[in-house]
């Protein structure tokens, strides 16, 4: 039986057109086996038929609110949805999105065993090829903020617990009009946090759509990612933290964008040279290391070799810079055909791989262009591109790796895998690198 008097979780249910999906997801909280619960719709302007489908639900069941408003974007729905919530937790979900029934129930406990005001989980991606989590919980606050702040892991406001009065007392607000809006939002949450967690539990099953900004990034994401950058930047100034913390969260927030241009098709030579300028100009204004500027200019060139000429043509950098990623994008390719010459020499038949991204990806498919068999893969992000059978597992299991080879696949931390496997695998167990190291 429904509590809505007295709620302990608000869900907030962000509609836009969501007429394809609204259903599931409702129903999904309804089946929840906590009940002491209330969930606001908000719906953002839709103009398809989730209004009608939403009233449906506020009609059989009180526990059910709707809110409506002109289509203002997910940031205003949210603190819409914030502002009109009684409830002592409060949590997001998206209306294309569901949950498992025992996800309140686990927050719930972990909230009375641990005090704690803020959970971040797992979340539960399509086609996720990760092996099961652990169901750990992390409270090394540290940890935490590092992860947050540095972008080692999504912004995103879905899937986390929320105290209602992280919002209030510390006068949080989502953007308004913003893609990205999470990306202001999080690392804030989390330094107001008295006791924040991570679970590893994964209650949250998350559906992309052609129509989600992070499968589309167009100028206007952009332009929202890179004022982020301002206001993280006057965060850490605010909070007095190490600039070091903006130089990551900058690396992997472009490594982000560049990865989701490339994945969807978007990587031309006009958005090349875009991405090409905005890396110079924000280096440049927010003090970057040239260290941090190449690499990401090499990630690119990655995608888009012919980027080069453009970098060349404005003298960006000197002749030496020039000299420089031409020549180890010849040695890689140079490197990743001794490596498998190497191999088919030993007749190895097949390898482990450990790494992480696109080098991962390309790594397999070398290999398999070249009849070498994968048995199984190690990387510390999920992956939801599918790679047939092979098994995955996080990198704390790189202990199980049988293999006599492993082939790492990173662009950018090839030596740091190469430490892991030196030290964790078997004495006999080799690391080849497909790639050129870049981070000394």
């Amino acid at each position: 039986m429904f509590n809505q008097k007295h709620p302990f979780f608000s869900v907030i249910v962000i509609c836009y057109n969501s007429e394809n999906t609204i259903e599931k997801c409702i129903n999904s909280i309804f089946s929840q086996t906590y009940k002491q619960f209330d969930i606001i719709c908000v719906n953002d302007g839709s103009t398809d038929n989730t209004l009608s489908l939403l009233n449906k639900f506020a009609k059989s069941d009180n526990c059910v609110r709707i809110f409506s408003q002109k289509n203002n974007g997910r940031g205003s729905a949210r603190n819409l949805g914030i502002k009109n919530s009684t409830s002592q937790f409060i949590l997001f979900v998206d209306s294309d999105d569901f949950v498992d029934k025992d996800f309140l129930l686990h927050a719930y406990d972990t909230i009375q065993l641990n005090k704690t005001d803020l959970i971040i989980y797992d979340i539960k991606y399509q086609n996720e090829l990760l092996s099961a989590s652990k169901n750990k919980i992390i409270n090394e606050r540290r940890y935490i903020e590092e992860k947050v702040y540095c972008f080692y892991r999504s912004q995103s406001v879905i899937s986390c617990i929320f105290g209602r009065n992280l919002f209030l007392d510390n006068k949080i607000y989502f953007p308004m009009k913003k893609s990205f809006e999470d990306f202001f939002v999080l690392y804030k949450l989390i330094n107001c946090s008295k006791n924040p967690l991570i679970s590893q539990n994964k209650f949250y099953s998350y559906t992309p759509t052609n129509e989600s900004v992070t499968n589309n990034l167009c100028d206007e994401d952009l332009s929202n990612i890179i004022d982020s950058f301002y206001d993280f930047n006057n965060f850490i100034k605010l909070n007095k933290l190490d600039r070091n913390i903006f130089t990551e969260r900058f690396n992997n927030a472009f490594k982000f964008i560049i990865s989701k241009l490339a994945h969807n098709n978007q990587f031309d030579v006009i958005n090349a040279e875009k991405i090409i300028i905005i890396l110079v100009t924000l280096s440049e204004k927010f003090s970057i290391s040239n260290e941090s500027l190449y690499y990401n200019i090499y990630l690119l060139l990655r995608y888009n070799k012919s980027a080069l000429k453009f970098i060349e043509s404005k003298n960006f950098f000197n002749s030496k810079i020039i000299t420089f990623f031409n020549s180890i994008i010849a040695e890689n390719k140079k490197l990743a055909s001794s490596v498998i010459d190497f191999l088919k020499k030993e007749n190895i038949t097949y390898v482990s791989i450990i790494g992480i991204g696109n080098a991962l990806l390309e790594s397999v498919q070398l290999l398999k262009q070249n009849n070498i068999s994968v048995n199984s893969i190690y990387t510390d992000l999920y992956l939801n591109q599918p790679l047939g059978d092979i098994p995955l597992y996080s990198l704390n299991e790189i202990n199980k790796i049988t293999s006599s080879y492993v082939i790492v696949g990173s662009y950018i931390s090839a030596e740091k895998y190469t430490r892991m496997v030196t030290k964790y695998c078997r004495p006999e167990t080799r690391a080849l690198n497909f790639y050129n190291v870049l981070e000394n």
